[in-house]
């Protein structure tokens, strides 16, 4: 799963990285349910080879080529961020820069479970059943969300774009759907897929939900892996 957010010029300064994701299980929590088949799975949905569609001769040359000498246009930071790694579940977030005629910046969000290498989605964690104040919450706060944004525009053009952008957004996500997720110690964080291209970026309201442990504790699914206990 991922987003793409198109910037008129990148403005996320992200630390140049070598293209390795091995070491972010360097740094491992209490638990002990990774293995090297699985950390393989894992690695491998997310490698330079996978998301920038390269051969592996061609990641390992731009690993090892410095930043300032890779092409004008293509790539050129990659990040990994660990947000959550316990309980036998691994929560990254990707970052990469790609530069040229429109310069953006791409994240991705991964959930996975580090027993069998498999990608999760919000259902393989919360009772989907039982999932529905979950969802209202949501659609509540995604809904206030759009109607701050609008409230701060003012010019007519302006305000043009950015209803037709949500127009869009509606058009391929109502009823709201939670599809890019990932974890923290502190709860689940929702990701809402406004996408406004590059040349109205700026008109995008915030696009980050976050929903503490204690509120979504009780949806979770009975026995699963996370629990308000070991959170």
């Amino acid at each position: 799963m991922y987003r793409i957010v198109v910037l008129l010029a990148i403005s996320i300064a992200i630390s140049s990285c070598n293209g390795s994701i091995t070491s972010i299980h360097q740094n491992t929590n209490s638990d002990d349910c990774s293995n090297a088949k699985a950390n393989k799975k894992i690695q491998s949905v997310y490698s330079i080879e996978t998301l920038f569609d390269m051969t592996a001769e061609e990641a390992e040359e731009w690993r090892t080529t410095p930043n300032e000498d890779r092409p004008v246009n293509g790539y050129h930071y990659y990040n990994v961020d660990t947000t959550y790694n316990n309980n036998c579940l691994l929560s990254v977030v990707v970052t990469f820069d790609y530069t040229g005629a429109y310069p953006s910046t791409a994240f991705y969000y991964f959930t996975f479970d580090k027993n069998t290498g498999e990608q999760l989605d919000i259902y393989d964690i919360v009772n989907e059943g039982m999932a529905a104040p979950i969802i209202s919450k949501y659609t509540r706060r995604v809904e206030t969300i759009i109607a701050e944004g609008r409230k701060e525009l003012s010019d007519k053009e302006e305000l043009y774009s950015y209803n037709n952008q949500i127009e869009q957004y509606r058009n391929f996500n109502f009823p709201h759907r939670i599809e890019d997720f990932y974890i923290t110690e502190e709860g689940f964080v929702f990701v809402i897929p406004f996408d406004f291209p590059h040349v109205v970026q700026a008109l995008q309201p915030n696009n980050i939900i976050e929903i503490p442990k204690n509120d979504i504790a009780p949806y979770l699914i009975e026995g699963a892996m996370l629990n308000l206990n070991n959170w």
